[in-house]
């Protein structure tokens, strides 16, 4: 049995593949998240922008706090205020920090 708790050590090919595969299934799993995450966000931010016929910072604000509460909807309503709140302040900061004009 080659648990955590193995007396046996194991060989340095098998601890690299070992890590190869973890780091592989990490990947994946952070890539889907981040696509999850970047599609939300870009049709709560084009929706908006839509529906207010203006470009400014409140839609990249809004956008964010509904991706946010979407995306935290599992956690319930307060993790969905937090994530509202967190992640629109985020792209308030972001926004400002990267406006050119």
């Amino acid at each position: 049995m080659d648990g955590p708790m193995s007396d046996t050590p194991k060989s340095t090919r098998m601890v690299l593949r070992e890590m190869a595969y973890n780091m592989r299934t990490k990947s994946v799993s952070y890539a889907k998240a981040f696509a999850l995450f970047g599609s939300v966000y870009s049709f709560n931010e084009c929706v908006i922008e839509k529906f207010r016929a203006k470009h400014d910072i409140w839609n990249t604000a809004l956008a964010g706090c509904a991706t946010g509460a979407m995306i935290a909807h599992g956690g319930g309503p307060q993790a969905m205020c937090f994530a509202c709140a967190g992640i629109g302040a985020f792209n308030i900061a972001i926004d400002r920090f990267l406006h050119t004009e």
